[in-house]
């Protein structure tokens, strides 16, 4: 079946089984599950995002506070044993990680829901001023002026991924 997906069409199944009645009180209307049968086959960007907690801990430094809770970046991944912002010199490369393998493409630019608490969503820290302050303003994909912070990836290999798997830097770009 054709569903319309962020102006897109996905390619899928209908996906049997109480799930989608279940769901349809939450969302106010009938629900209907569908499955697609491409990986990433609807997908508007890069589907795994990283950082580094040497780059969260490096940033906190910089900001003058104890710690910088990584949720704030709503990244796929978070990764321990890096120096600060290693996770850039990966970009035109590819990684391992668990079983996937990725192919970092750019720098992740950062919005206004970074600067919210993520157990409040009060506003109570201006992490892009933070974050310009230290790093200065880069371009996007687009050219625009951004603050950057952590990395986007898309998946070549798809593969579990675990809790505590190590990174591997297959090759860098050249």
């Amino acid at each position: 079946m054709e569903t319309p997906i962020y102006g897109r069409i996905g390619i899928g199944h209908l996906v049997e089984g109480p799930w989608a009645e279940a769901l349809g009180p939450i969302a106010g209307r009938r629900v209907r599950l569908v499955r697609c049968d491409r990986i990433g086959g609807t997908r508007r960007g890069n589907p795994a995002s990283l950082v580094s907690r040497g780059s969260l801990d490096e940033l906190a430094h910089q900001a003058g506070v104890a710690d910088i809770d990584a949720r704030r970046f709503r990244m796929l991944i978070e990764l321990d044993g890096t120096i600060p912002h290693e996770e850039d010199d990966w970009i035109g490369g590819r990684i391992a990680l668990g079983e996937a393998i990725l192919r970092v493409s750019a720098r992740d630019g950062r919005c206004a829901i970074t600067t919210q608490d993520p157990d409040t969503g009060a506003r109570d820290f201006d992490m892009l001023r933070a974050i310009i302050r230290y790093r200065g303003v880069m371009p996007d994909k687009s050219g625009a002026p951004k603050a950057m912070f952590g990395v986007l990836a898309d998946v070549e290999l798809p593969g579990r991924v675990r809790l505590g798997d190590a990174v591997q830097v297959l090759d860098r770009a050249p």
